[in-house]
């Protein structure tokens, strides 16, 4: 079984922060949760996977693909969370809708409208004026609007009410139930995740 995900000795360092001999394998249908306090370098790990940092040594593939050599096949086929989101405030929803959509060639209109109104997202809004927890909910309907094999979800809670946060989870768990899809998650508390989380 080739894996969602491996790293063997993966080394990144920045001055006064360093990781250090990272080993780590998830597979096709299941859910791994990285637990840690601010700074311990999970977002870093993350930042790797999507092939935004380099590593300084170590070798990382994702679903058979090697780092940094196939870094573009590898980021369309992953679902990415940011703990905090990065749109342009004055793009307006749509806006960074259509231009995810030109980034993934398997992008899913139809199934993004559905993540919207499930959200409580209005497309005209820009994103100057939505909350914490709407920027995360829109982050979450980009990651989950272009079939990806992958979820990187870094905090995918924070700032989101209950209602949304239980609405989140049933959709991580959904996306894995297939067998063939993963999800990797950083957190520095499990709030509702440990139940979901194969390994932790």
């Amino acid at each position: 079984m080739t894996p969602s995900l491996e790293a063997r000795k993966l080394c990144l360092s920045y001055p006064g922060f360093g990781l250090r001999d990272v080993d780590m394998r998830l597979d096709p249908g299941s859910v791994l949760a990285l637990m840690g306090p601010s700074g311990a370098g999970k977002t870093s790990l993350m930042r790797l996977i999507m092939g935004q940092v380099l590593p300084d040594g170590g070798t990382l593939t994702v679903g058979g693909r090697a780092h940094p050599v196939d870094v573009e096949a590898i980021r369309s086929r992953i679902g990415y969370v940011p703990e905090d989101p990065p749109f342009l405030p004055r793009k307006r929803v749509e806006e960074i809708l259509r231009f995810a959509g030109s980034c993934f060639p398997r992008w899913d209109p139809v199934r993004c409208n559905e993540l919207l109104r499930d959200f409580d997202i209005d497309p005209r809004a820009r994103a100057a004026t939505l909350s914490r927890g709407r920027r995360s909910l829109l982050s979450w309907a980009v990651a989950l609007s272009h079939d990806a094999d992958l979820l990187l979800l870094d905090e995918p809670t924070q700032g989101l009410d209950a209602r949304h946060r239980r609405h989140v989870l049933r959709l991580m768990a959904e996306f894995v139930a297939s067998g063939d899809r993963s999800v990797l998650i950083a957190t520095h508390q499990t709030d509702g995740l440990a139940p979901l989380a194969d390994r932790m």
